[in-house]
Parts: structure tokens; sequence; C-alpha cells
């Protein structure tokens, strides 16, 4: 299955979005941020989504992904991460996502 933008455009690679709680120290979060600034180098479009700020690992994520942190309360962070998913990936919704 392929979105419009890549039947346009067949050589396009596909954004890509990590999202975790936060990057915190962990494993499972050092591989999202070592897995996001490998896709990064490779020409990937990369964004990294996360409920809270932490540093833990920060330092593994490539500075020039952009990082959106959602907030810690989970029905407001849902609905933000609706939004951001549909204006990441120009989704068709309803408008009805915001904070």
């Amino acid at each position: 299955m392929t979105s419009p933008a890549q039947s346009a455009n067949p050589t396009a690679l596909p954004k890509l979005m990590f999202y975790t709680h936060g990057l915190v120290d962990g494993g499972g979060e050092r591989l999202w941020a070592c897995l996001a600034t490998a896709f990064h180098q490779r020409g990937y479009p990369v964004v990294f989504v996360q409920d809270f700020q932490a540093s833990e690992n920060a330092h593994n994520l490539d500075p020039a992904i952009p990082v959106f942190t959602l907030g810690r309360n989970h029905y407001k962070a849902t609905k933000r991460l609706i939004g951001l998913v549909v204006d990441q990936f120009a989704i068709a919704g309803n408008g009805d996502h915001g904070a």
C-alpha cells in the first residue's frame, strides 16, 4: 500500500515517526533514538514524538531531527498525537484534533 505522495514520486523515501513516552534511561528508548538517527542519516525524513521531556538518551538522537513533546495528560496527548500525524503525513481529517 502506498500513500499518494509515494505514488507521485516512487523514489521518495517515506516519512517516519518514532514515538516513546520519553527519552529516559532505558534500552528501548536508546534503541528508538539510535534508529531514528540512523534513518535520518540515510536520508529519510524523520520526526520524533515523546509524551514528556527526558534527557538521558537525548544525546543518541540527531539534533537535526524535530522533536515534539505531547504532555503527560493522556487524553490531551492523544489528541495532539492525532493532530501531529495528520499534519506531518498530510492525512485528511475533520480538524477536531486540537489541544
